[in-house]
């Protein structure tokens, strides 16, 4: 993962391609659970909280997220922000509280992530449906099939709604349709 990418532009408004990966490239993500503790945080995180009894941070209507996957190393996000620092903050949030859930966990301490994450602004419809294309397909990595990879957001595109990832923008560059969606994702001739 390229160190370019840690001076972040903070644009009003910006899209974004972000990941990071363990520290020493170790593994983040142990067990199932820890999995399912992420995607807990950013259901939290999220959806909106207007229910909630006590106070806790959110992002509804700040943070737009529009495709993620996590692996056992690292996790990659594709995602748009309200506000200047709107995803500075997520990210903080969201990456404090997952790293703190670890630590206990585990009973250790330090870091838990190489660095702070990276990103990159988007700068196209090009690269947009590109960088989600190579979110959804990162299991091949690991030699999974994105259909099947359980932690990434491909199963809202194909019928499990979680209610925090944002379909609709990708979706609409394929007239909504589905399927060619996921014909796209299986094209070979990938940029990235």
């Amino acid at each position: 993962m390229p160190s370019k990418n840690t001076v972040k532009i903070y644009v009003e408004g910006g899209t974004y391609h972000i990941y990071n990966r363990g520290n020493n490239v170790e593994t983040i993500f142990k067990k199932e659970k820890d999995y399912h503790m992420f995607q807990y945080l950013l259901k939290r995180y999220l959806l909106s909280n207007k229910f909630s009894t006590h106070q806790i941070k959110n992002y509804y209507g700040e943070i737009f997220l529009y495709s993620y996957v996590l692996m056992p190393t690292h996790y990659h996000f594709l995602l748009k922000q309200k506000h200047n620092d709107s995803m500075e903050r997520f990210m903080s949030s969201l990456c404090t509280s997952y790293s703190g859930y670890m630590h206990r966990k585990n009973g250790k301490v330090g870091r838990l992530f190489q660095s702070r994450y990276k990103a990159r602004i988007i700068t196209g419809t090009y690269d947009f449906i590109n960088v989600s294309r190579y979110i959804h397909n990162n299991p091949v990595g690991i030699g999974a099939n994105p259909m099947e990879y359980p932690h990434t957001s491909l199963q809202n595109y194909t019928g499990t709604d979680n209610g925090f990832v944002d379909t609709k923008e990708v979706l609409y560059h394929f007239n909504y349709n589905t399927k060619s969606y996921i014909n796209f994702l299986n094209e070979e001739d990938s940029p990235l």
